[in-house]
């Protein structure tokens, strides 16, 4: 590290020749490009062109080209720096359009932000490469040199993120002193729109500027040790997670998608910590054997890792099919288990002799490998949207088919998809569907595709089949509940959507006697006129056991009213909820004042909130 950190002492070696003032002025300038950059992007160009291909393609040739040149502009001479901007932005520019031509005008970007982070994720694995690549013959190979450039940047970056932040927060305490004298910056902040991305920008440019006349004090050397003392810590936090994770099987949510995630974003850590470990060569790695083991451990156990991401997501597809979502863990997963395998294997080769020196050159190619798989999922080598939609198109099919028609909760959700999320090749794959579908004579399907199509949102499909089954839960509980006192009649309920989940847990409680052959819950309907005219029933459930207070409103809806139950203990057990169903029905309660009317079961008292 020290090798690169220490010429760069000397600011007009950083700044590439580039005198102070100038060097600045110049850096603002290109961050304010920046700035506006992202606000035609995201504010702009979907008026003012009507292919998303164009938005793409213009969006990335513009940020990735300002942005890249900020961040070369600091080891390269400025004209350089911005030549390789230019042309590797013009590469990103590509990239995107080929991206954008899976969407038409009208597509939102809301399902996109994945491409985001994959041009991103691009432009930081290449500009290492670009930098050392320009310096001298070899560079691209010269991992010393990728290494210490990688982390310089990250450090930079970082520190002119820190740098802008602090200026907001300037701004913003500066605004609340001036307003007091009637002078409001936030007012002239908001008189145009661009100004916010325009003055983020340029204080960002200006701070990049800094942080590269400065380089001999922004080093990133303490911030690599840091990273090397955290790797025991992440050690001892994957070896538990490994060693626990067979217990975990049993409710199977170690295997949803959510913990994959997390265990993909550890996996990374725990491979740039090594890396941060073994540095840019033997002479700057850890000396300490306590880390070194650490690092050659937690190499050994990655592919655990790996095999449990890629397992968990296997179980997924098969089970649910592709999504752009999958497929993108699938692509984490997958790069995971090359990095895995491949420091796996350069450690057990030998634990002693070159073991660092054969991961470091697994990086450098695992580096290539990356930008390819990335570069080629923006293109129509790797189309995540055409490959789902023809893997739901396939699922709904086979789903639909079954005798009782398709009763999941993914079903109306990916019709919905297929029209929104998946863009043309989403459309067409719903065509289709509907085309076989009516050949077939799938009336269900046919349903709902015709919903999908008209739905607003996707909640307006997921709800109306909420509706529906909470519908048909509450008749069931109407028809299995018990009503006392004797004589007493529930009031009219059309809508209970707020307790569909309590309605379907009820409507399974109620239907089964308890083993005296009584009626497993009652509802005991509490006289309105103590209650100011409102009406409130309270529903006992033997088993599971369980206590509410409800309250039947005007409107013929069903709510679940907050009460004080006291005297129950912190839960009801199935001997107190029998004792209480017991009590209902030989009618041995009373409603009597409290501090409000409340009602006496025993030693139970049930107070209505609002008394």
């Amino acid at each position: 590290m020290d090798q690169i950190s220490q010429p760069e002492a000397q600011p007009s070696q950083d700044a590439a020749g580039a005198q102070g003032a100038q060097f600045r002025a110049a850096l603002a300038l290109m961050g304010a490009g920046l700035g506006l950059a992202v606000y035609l992007v995201g504010q702009v160009f979907e008026d003012l062109f009507s292919l998303p291909a164009v938005q793409w393609g213009l969006g990335a040739l513009l940020i990735g080209a300002a942005a890249l040149a900020l961040v070369l502009s600091g080891p390269l001479k400025l004209g350089r720096a911005l030549g390789l901007a230019v042309a590797a932005g013009l590469a990103l520019s590509a990239f995107g359009g080929f991206y954008g031509l899976r969407f038409e005008a009208g597509d939102g970007f809301g399902e996109t932000w994945p491409a985001m982070l994959t041009l991103i994720a691009l432009s930081a694995i290449a500009a290492p490469f670009l930098i050392a690549g320009a310096e001298r013959a070899g560079g691209l190979r010269d991992y010393g040199r990728l290494f210490d450039h990688a982390w310089v940047m990250v450090v930079r970056a970082a520190a002119a993120l820190l740098f802008t932040g602090v200026f907001w927060a300037l701004f913003f305490f500066s605004n609340g002193l001036l307003e007091a004298v009637g002078i409001s910056l936030e007012d002239i902040l908001e008189s145009i729109d661009a100004l916010p991305f325009l003055l983020s920008g340029a204080v960002f440019g200006l701070a990049m500027a800094l942080v590269h006349e400065m380089s001999g004090y922004i080093t990133p050397y303490l911030f690599v040790r840091f990273a090397r003392v955290m790797l025991p810590l992440v050690l001892a936090v994957t070896a538990l997670y490994i060693v626990a994770f067979p217990f975990g099987l049993r409710g199977g949510s170690a295997l949803s998608l959510s913990p994959v995630v997390s265990v993909l974003v550890m996996a990374a850590i725990a491979t740039g910590l090594i890396s941060a470990l073994v540095d840019r060569d033997d002479s700057e790695a850890a000396q300490s054997r306590f880390l070194r083991g650490a690092a050659q451990l937690q190499a050994v156990i990655l592919p655990a890792l790996a095999a449990i991401a890629v397992y968990a997501i296997w179980l997924r597809v098969a089970q649910y099919g592709w999504t752009p979502q999958r497929i993108g863990a699938a692509m984490g997963a997958g790069y995971v288990a090359l990095y895995a395998l491949a420091y796996a294997g350069a450690v057990l080769r030998g634990f002693r002799a070159s073991w660092m020196g054969r991961l470091r050159k697994a990086n450098l190619y695992l580096a290539v490998a990356l930008m390819v798989g990335l570069a080629a999922s923006m293109t129509p080598l790797l189309n995540a949207q055409s490959i789902s939609a023809r893997a739901q198109e396939a699922r709904m099919l086979a789903l639909y088919a079954q005798p009782q028609g398709a009763q999941g909760r993914t079903d109306w959700r990916t019709l919905y998809a297929l029209k929104t999320s998946y863009g043309l090749a989403g459309r067409a794959a719903l065509a289709r569907l509907e085309e076989r579908a009516k050949t077939a004579g799938m009336e269900a399907l046919v349903a709902d595709i015709g919903a999908a199509r008209t739905a607003r949102g996707r909640y307006d499909l997921s709800g109306a089949r909420r509706g529906d089954e909470m519908l048909a839960n509450l008749a069931k509980w109407r028809e299995a509940v018990a009503v006392y006192p004797e004589g007493a009649e529930m009031p009219l309920v059309t809508s209970a959507m707020r307790l569909a989940n309590l309605m379907k847990r009820w409507a399974k409680s109620c239907a089964n006697a308890q083993p005296s052959g009584e009626a497993s819950c009652v509802l005991y309907m509490m006289d309105p006129d103590a209650f100011d005219g409102r009406r409130f029933g309270l529903i006992v459930v033997a088993n599971p056991p369980e206590a509410r207070l409800l309250e039947f409103k005007d409107d013929a809806s069903l709510a679940a009213q907050a009460s004080s139950l006291i005297g129950l203990g912190p839960w009801l057990d199935k001997p107190a909820a029998a004792q209480m169903i017991a009590k209902i029905k030989a009618g041995d309660l009373r409603i009597a004042p409290r501090s409000g009317m409340a009602l006496y079961i025993g030693d139970a008292e049930i107070v209505p909130a609002g008394r």
